[in-house]
């Protein structure tokens, strides 16, 4: 199981369990589902930096990785596996064949 220091998995799960359902009921399409989460997560991430400013350091590192995983992919290089904390995508970079 992952874990962000970012925001609680709990809550996370939460946020994602509430769109499925608005989205399985009908209520919102896949796609409003989806911002819905991106939007709650976005602004746990924003509230626990505002209340814990010491993160924001690892956070900006950990967003310039991600961009630099997601520059690779798109430009068919492998991912050194150093950089993937993540151990589903660990394994899921393994078996696709696109990590180093």
């Amino acid at each position: 199981v992952s874990k962000s220091p970012y925001v609680s998995n709990s809550l996370a799960y939460t946020y994602y369990d509430n769109a499925y359902n608005a989205m399985m009921s009908g209520v919102c399409t896949p796609e409003k589902a989806a911002q819905e989460v991106i939007e709650r997560v976005d602004e746990e991430i924003a509230r626990t930096l505002k209340e814990n400013p010491k993160l924001l350091p690892s956070y900006k590192a950990d967003c310039e990785l991600q961009t630099k995983i997601e520059e690779r992919l798109r430009n068919g290089q492998k991912i050194p596996l150093s950089w993937i904390k993540n151990p589903f995508f660990r394994r899921y970079y393994e078996a696709k064949g696109l990590a180093e």
